[in-house]
């Protein structure tokens, strides 16, 4: 069973370890309405866009009129997740259940896995078999300074990025020019910049329990 640790540190070294995830564990975000709150900066900048007609998707589900898009190019969404040793397995599991949701909900995805420095670069074409035997590798230090490195050399304007840690980390100092999400587990930091989402493990908090921070 999960239990929270009280005396985290972020650590220095670098990881060599792979963790093994048997289980995928859903976390309780909607992360449906997270997304649509960058929809109208992910629609802009991403060719023509029109109200006629609206968005039938966000008008339905989200009660939201929002424009729809006549020349539209993919959204790109990068998922960071953190695999230092601070992170517990528990935290990795509901780690991989996010990516899981996040890849049926984009067509676009890259995950992006860190612990003091690169471990892996799981592109949208490696999802499925990434999900089907789920390796973290890492369990070092932890540093997001080299993600962002990283984001800046080789994915151009990312619409959205979003980190999945429990805080206890390293930080840029300038704070990126695109959104960044922190999925944030129980025990944890607060990054000094963007939005912050606490994750819940789903099975054990029923109903919709994530808390949201700006």
């Amino acid at each position: 069973m999960y239990q929270k640790l009280k005396d985290k540190t972020r650590g220095d070294l670098s990881g060599s370890v792979v963790e093994y995830i048997k289980q995928i564990i859903k976390p309780d975000i909607p992360f449906e309405r997270l997304l649509v709150r960058y929809a109208s900066e992910i629609i802009s900048g991403k060719g023509e866009y029109t109200f006629n007609p609206v968005n039938k998707k966000y008008a339905f589900y989200y009660d939201l009129v929002m424009p729809s898009v006549a020349k539209e190019e993919v959204p790109k969404v990068v998922v960071a997740v953190d695999s230092s040793g601070s992170m517990e397995t528990h935290e990795l599991q509901l780690a991989a259940g996010a990516i899981k949701r996040l890849a049926s909900l984009t067509p676009e995805i890259t995950v992006i896995v860190c612990d003091a420095q690169i471990q892996q670069v799981i592109r949208t074409t490696e999802i499925e078999t990434f999900l089907r035997d789920v390796k973290f590798k890492g369990r070092g230090g932890t540093s997001h300074i080299p993600v962002f490195e990283y984001i800046d050399r080789n994915i151009k304007h990312p619409d959205v990025v979003i980190c999945i840690t429990d805080g206890y980390s390293e930080y840029p100092t300038k704070k990126p020019r695109y959104p960044v999400i922190w999925l944030l587990t129980e025990n944890h930091r607060e990054p000094p910049w963007g939005q912050k989402v606490i994750i819940k493990e789903k099975d054990r908090y029923r109903g919709s329990n994530c808390t949201l921070t700006f």
